[in-house]
């Protein structure tokens, strides 16, 4: 009888382990994303080793997406996960193509599949214990007024939490999902291009121009400022396409070298043929005297 009673005590453990989530991973860029990007992002922290072997380090491991699908997620979807992943602006993995597959190695792996780098819970009733663990927090534990860079975005936690849950509507645009909007400012934008399909164009280009690096990651403490620098493309086109209306306007004797030399590019990009006047001008800057 007591036999039994310590089979029916004995603890049971859940096969094939686990992985560590953050809570802050909620409110990083890929929660933001569509939904297949975060069922990507954990099949490979699943799938990685937890530990070193003769093949593969920690964190790494060797993937054939071609054979080895995951649940209701298409091929076509991975490559893309794969591509923002790894792009120089978020580089929460690192890629290494092999003949039939793929390595991947997910970056920090280390520091979040680590329970020591988590502020430890205070409800502890033994007192000993919660010393033990207070001392241990002092170590390893976040402080979350301190700013931090969760993927491609910088803030700081207390100002996104704020900036959230007073913006429920704020999302990432753009081919990297690294342009941060409300729809209020998305209405505003639309209002002031009048035209949504050009302004799609600047949210890509915008897009493209941060995972470039040649523009500002989103930052919460400064919430309007992608809409600022849309504006200030539509502002740049807009005022380059006066300045071409103005030189077309004017007749070609008239016009600076600067503007002779703008108007000729313009049209021979178009195909358009050039008048005698403008082809003898257009032999001399091409070929000289």
């Amino acid at each position: 009888m007591a036999e039994t009673e310590n089979l029916n005590n004995k603890k049971e453990y859940i096969r094939d382990g686990c992985i560590l989530l953050a809570r802050h991973i909620l409110s990083s860029e890929i929660w933001y994303k569509p939904a297949y990007y975060f069922k990507i992002f954990s099949y490979i922290l699943m799938k990685v080793n937890h530990e070193d072997n003769q093949m593969f380090e920690r964190g790494s491991n060797y993937f054939n997406f071609s054979a080895e699908r995951i649940p209701g997620v298409r091929l076509i979807e991975i490559y893309r996960f794969l591509k923002w992943a790894r792009s120089e602006q978020v580089k929460i993995i690192a890629t290494q193509k092999t003949t039939r597959g793929i390595i991947i190695k997910v970056n920090n792996y280390n520091i979040y599949q680590d329970i020591k780098n988590y502020k430890m819970s205070d409800r502890m009733t033994d007192k000993s214990q919660t010393e033990k663990r207070q001392e241990s927090d002092k170590d390893y534990s976040i402080n979350n007024n301190e700013e931090l860079k969760i993927n491609n975005i910088t803030t700081t936690s207390t100002t996104e939490e704020k900036f959230l849950k007073e913006n429920s509507d704020f999302k990432f645009l753009g081919e990297y999902h690294n342009v941060g909007l409300t729809e209020k400012q998305i209405r505003k934008l639309e209002c002031m291009i009048l035209n949504r399909k050009k302004l799609d164009q600047y949210i890509e280009e915008l897009s493209e121009n941060i995972a470039e690096k040649k523009e500002k990651n989103f930052d919460f403490e400064y919430p309007n400022m992608h809409e600022v620098r849309i504006k200030k493309y539509w502002l740049k086109d807009k005022n380059g396409r006066k300045t071409t209306q103005t030189t077309q306007n004017k007749p070609f004797s008239e016009m600076t070298d600067d503007e002779k030399k703008k108007y000729l590019k313009n049209k021979k990009s178009k195909g358009e043929n050039l008048t005698p006047e403008e082809k003898e001008y257009y032999a001399d800057i091409t070929y000289g005297d």
